[in-house]
Parts: structure tokens; sequence; C-alpha cells
């Protein structure tokens, strides 16, 4: 299903109904499994570096009304020493996204990948934006910003990350 997402050929009804129909009965393993596939096979490709870091993701919208905890644990990772390369979006269902915070800061979101893979290089740390990594997922937006409710694609992060460590150290807050 969420391959024919990325390809826009739901009509925004099948797609709600489809998140909303998941979300009540709950999400299977093979359903987020998909997911992340469909997102990972229609990325654009990051350059990986060799060494170690990490993406601390968030929950994408907690329900808590809490404060964007990953990105500012992004930053105080990367102080540390960790070098990190955030991955996220915009707010969907929670008050602010990662990419929210980071533009009120003025942070340029639109780097490519070459310029974030430099930033990690040298400073440690970079963001991802996901709608330039993963521009097939611009067809579920709208519907995803209408419903303002947790979904599938949310819950398979770190999975989703273009970037993904190879070491495999990821962290959820």
């Amino acid at each position: 299903m969420f391959s024919a997402v990325v390809r826009g050929e739901l009509k925004p009804e099948q797609l709600a109904a489809a998140l909303v129909s998941m979300k009540i009965r709950g999400e299977h393993p093979n359903e987020i499994a998909g997911a992340a596939t469909a997102l990972l096979e229609n990325a654009a490709p990051f350059p990986r570096p060799e060494y170690l870091f990490a993406d601390i993701v968030g929950t994408g919208g907690d329900g808590s009304n809490s404060i964007n905890i990953s990105t500012a644990s992004a930053f105080v990772a990367a102080a540390c020493g960790l070098k990190v390369a955030k991955h996220g979006n915009r707010s969907v269902s929670s008050k602010s996204g990662s990419s929210d915070l980071l533009a009120a800061f003025g942070i340029n979101l639109d780097m490519n990948a070459d310029k974030s893979r430099q930033a990690l290089d040298e400073l440690g740390v970079c963001f991802l934006f996901a709608p330039k990594y993963h521009t097939g997922f611009r067809h579920a937006m709208p519907v995803r910003q209408q419903l303002k409710t947790r979904n599938p694609v949310q819950r398979t992060r770190p999975a989703d990350q273009p970037g993904a460590s190879a070491a495999g150290v990821d962290w959820r807050l």
C-alpha cells in the first residue's frame, strides 16, 4: 500500500480511510515494515560516512504537548562529540516538528545531500529534511495534516532515515 502512496496512486479518501483504520486497530509490524521499505526504496540518497554517527528521532507527535526534545537532544549529543544526522519533518500531529524548530532559528532546511554531509563532517550535526529525501510522501502530507494523528509513517523511524547509521546507532525519544 505504501508504495502506492509514494507513487500518488491513492485518492485522499482512500489514504485517510487506510490510516484511520490502522490507527483504530493498531498497526501491524508488516505494515510498518512496508512503509519503511517504500520510503527507503524511493528516498533520495545521502552520502553516508564511514564513521560512527547517530540519528536521534522523535516520536512524531506524542500527544503530550511537550517541547521538541529529540531536536534539542541532537545538539546536546553533537556538543558531546557524537556526530548526529537528524532526520525530521514539519509538525503533522504535534505543536512543533523538528524542522519547525530549526526554521524558527533560521537554519536552512533546503540543503542538498552533499552540503548536509559537509555539515555532519565539519560541525558534527546535520539535518535531513524529510520532504527532500522522501519526495513521494508529498501525496500523503495533506491527508496526514488534516487527520492530525500519529500514523504508520511516524512509526517507521529510525528505519526510514536515508542516511541510517551503518553502525545501527539510533535512539528514539
